[in-house]
Formats: structure tokens, sequence, C-alpha cells
């Protein structure tokens, strides 16, 4: 499998080291990238910030190369969809490429009926993220509060070498339910972004078009 990779972040490092060598590149973002550049590949991991990536967006997409991208604090214009599906290729987007909260979201769907079997229940999701981590809440934070779909406060908080913990707590008048999700390193984000890129390559019977990461999961999650 014949890799880009365009981000030189300490993701994007880490998936270096999952790859072999030889079959990848790391590409420059602050350099022009050519579309005849990245039609040499078989996939695409793009580890950028959100207004990067924007602006290498039509290059990524007339390149017709499938495309793994890390996505946070940017919303993707509405016409990817029919884009990429004309283009006949497919891209896997998330804001976090962590396999183990792609168990917490299935964890949080069977956990936000709780209020089914108590009086009173309350639901507080806390997180915790290094300092130089700007948006708050995260998207990750905001992806928990979706998956809840309930009435929920945000509490977030800045550490210095945090790397990422977040928890649900639900409170009821007797007892006290947690759900916690703590990242010990960043190769949980590079693990799962070349698992997407292997998933991408070698399984064409993918729709044409943005899948999810957790979409991309889903079937082994409830088979």
């Amino acid at each position: 499998m014949k890799t880009a990779i365009i981000g030189q972040g300490k993701t994007g490092r880490e998936v270096l080291q999952f790859l072999e060598s030889s079959c990848v590149e790391v590409l420059d973002s602050h350099e022009p990238i050519l579309i005849n550049k990245l039609r040499e590949f078989d996939v695409i991991i793009v580890l950028i910030p959100g207004l990067k990536f924007l602006e290498l967006l039509p290059t990524l997409l007339n390149s017709r190369v499938p495309v793994v991208a890390g996505l946070t604090e940017v919303t993707l214009p509405s016409y990817m969809e029919v884009a990429l599906a004309e283009a006949k290729t497919r891209w896997v987007i998330a804001s976090s490429f962590s396999l183990g909260m792609i168990v917490m979201h299935e964890a949080i769907r069977a956990l936000k009926h709780a209020d089914r079997l108590f009086d009173s229940v309350n639901f507080q999701i806390r997180e915790i993220h290094d300092t130089s981590k700007h948006d708050t809440p995260t998207t990750t934070a905001l992806n928990w509060k979706s998956w809840l779909n309930k009435p929920c406060e945000i509490s977030s908080e800045r550490e210095n070498g945090e790397v990422g913990t977040h928890q649900l707590v639900i409170k009821t008048p007797d007892e006290e339910i947690l759900l916690s999700h703590k990242a010990l390193n960043r190769k949980i984000f590079a693990r799962g972004a070349v698992w997407a890129a292997h998933r991408l390559v070698e399984d064409k019977n993918l729709p044409y078009g943005l899948i999810r990461f957790e979409d991309l999961t889903r079937n082994l999650i409830d088979s």
C-alpha cells in the first residue's frame, strides 16, 4: 500500500512508525502539492489543521485518490458527498481515529437509555486535554453529547502533558455510573488512521463518498 502522509505533526510522525518506510512518503502541506504527485499513491492520510485542509481540498478531490482525514474545527462543504461519488472515490473522516473511542460510541448508545430506569438522572461529560488544545469543548466531547442525545453539561479542563481523557458520569440520587476513556499516547490515533487506510484500499465493496470512521467499524462491532 503506497501511502502519502500530509502533516508532520505528532500524529503524522506516529503514523510513519506503523507503515513500511519504502512505501510511504511525507508531503509538506506548506509546499505546493500537485495532483499528479498525489496520483502516485494508493491512499492519502491527511493530518493537518482544518483551515489548511480546506485550502488543500480541491487538490485532494481532483486527485481521485482515497483519503483518510482527521478533521477538527472544520466542516466540509455540502457538495462533498456528491463530488466524491462522481469521482468514484472514498474518503474516511473522523475527529478522532481512536479505535477505543468506537467502543465508547457503542457503550454510550446503550447507556443513553439509563433514564428509563430511574426517577431522576443527571448526565455529565468531563474532558481533560493538554494546555495546547484550544477548542473548548472539543469535537470529541460534542460527539459524545450527540451520541448520548440527552441534556448534558460538558466541563473542559486543561493540564500539561494530558493526551486526552473523556468521562461520562451518570448520577442518580443513590448511584453514580462512570464511563471513561483515557488516551495513554498518540499512537492510538495513528494506529486507527492506518487501520482505516488499509480498509479503504482493500475493501472494494465500500460505497463511494464520505465514510465516517464509526460507520466503517460498525459492522465489526455489531456482528
